[in-house]
């Protein structure tokens, strides 16, 4: 959404958040690599500046990371649910609330096999 029209993070910024952001300055989409360190968790989906190409006044980083989650938390529960594995709210809020892929990969594995949610969760927390 952001990516078609990076006017829209501006007025999100300026309309709903109550930001001050600057008026009549260009808006554009910039590549989303700009990370000095490589990283397997941080890339943001979109990275929008304000202000001319060469010296933006502004950066805008739009959804980093979280979303890519999503997918393998749905995954999760499908699986959990095909395997008719009861869920307590706990155990639901802890699935939904991972933003460690590895740790959702990890855990649609052991649901493969798992007999109960204290399987899945072979880890020692509580559940």
């Amino acid at each position: 959404m952001f990516r078609e029209r990076p006017e829209f993070a501006v007025e999100v910024l300026r309309d709903l958040i109550g930001l001050e952001v600057p008026d009549a300055v260009p808006v554009q989409v910039e590549r989303n690599d700009f990370n000095d360190r490589p990283s397997k968790d941080f890339q943001p989906d979109a990275v929008i500046t304000l202000g001319p190409r060469r010296n933006p006044v502004h950066g805008i980083i739009m959804e980093a990371q979280q979303e890519k989650t999503e997918g393998e938390v749905d995954a999760l529960l499908t699986v959990l649910e095909g395997r008719h594995i009861e869920l307590s709210e706990s155990a639901r809020a802890r699935i939904c609330a991972s933003t460690d892929v590895e740790e959702i990969k990890a855990w649609i594995k052991r649901a493969l096999v798992a007999t109960s949610i204290d399987e899945l969760f072979a880890d020692g927390q509580e559940r």
